[in-house]
C-alpha cells in the first residue's frame, strides 16, 4: 500500500487573509499559491 505524501505548513501569526491564494490584494505568495492549487486549501483550524 502506497502512503500519500503530506506536507503540512504551519505558519504562526499569519491570518487566512495574509496570502494571495486567499485573496490578499497586495501580498504576493506565488510558491504558496502554487502549492494551494495543487493540494488542499484549508480555511478552518482549531488547535488544542
Amino acid at each position: 500500500m502506497n502512503r500519500p505524501n503530506i506536507v503540512f505548513i504551519f505558519a504562526d501569526d499569519w491570518g487566512w487573509g495574509d496570502l494571495s491564494c486567499y485573496g490578499h490584494p497586495h501580498v504576493k505568495t506565488p510558491n504558496l499559491d502554487r502549492l494551494a492549487t495543487q493540494g488542499t486549501l484549508f480555511s478552518q483550524f482549531y488547535f488544542v
